[in-house]
């Protein structure tokens, strides 16, 4: 199993049965997500460190930014496991 941090800009992007962990940046250690739509399905974030914050999911802007959140587990993620404008 690899592993993978997903940033994303302008663009769509939808992960299902995968998973995502032992990442690290400054915001988004899992995934940091602009201006763009996120769909997790059956996705495990776990063990994901953001340096400043968000470190599964980090959403910045929620007027341009969707983040949609199917059954996951978005956990054991330093320092927190969701931030930024989403929630989990």
């Amino acid at each position: 199993m690899g592993t993978a941090n997903i940033s994303t800009s302008g663009g769509d992007v939808e992960l299902l049965s995968t998973t995502v962990s032992s990442n690290d940046a400054r915001y988004g250690g899992g995934i940091f997500a602009y201006a763009s739509a996120v769909r997790l399905g059956d996705t495990r974030i776990t063990a994901n460190r953001g340096w400043k914050d968000g470190g599964g999911v980090y959403s910045e802007d929620p007027d341009t930014t969707l983040v949609v959140i199917g059954p996951s587990a978005i956990t054991g993620n330093d320092p927190n496991d969701c931030a930024g404008t989403v929630a989990c």
